[in-house]
């Protein structure tokens, strides 16, 4: 399964960093793409979406939208 996420609150590299990080910890997560421009990330693998927004939120950021998708 793939995610998308749109994402509130990332303005550099290290936010950036910051999602990808926590992203990757999400049990089921296999690979992880995250675009500061877009202000998007994008997770393949079997997650749980409630881990998913839980993991961004805790690491200080909004989730506005997530949704399944095709990479």
């Amino acid at each position: 399964m793939n995610t998308h996420l749109r994402i509130e609150g990332m303005s550099c590299q290290h936010c950036q960093s910051a999602v990808e990080r926590c992203l990757a910890q999400v049990p089921g997560a296999v690979q992880v793409r995250v675009d500061l421009v877009s202000h998007s990330a994008w997770v393949s693998g079997d997650c749980d979406q409630q881990a998913l927004r839980e993991a961004v939120e805790d690491a200080g950021f909004t989730v506005l939208a997530i949704s399944p998708t095709d990479l």
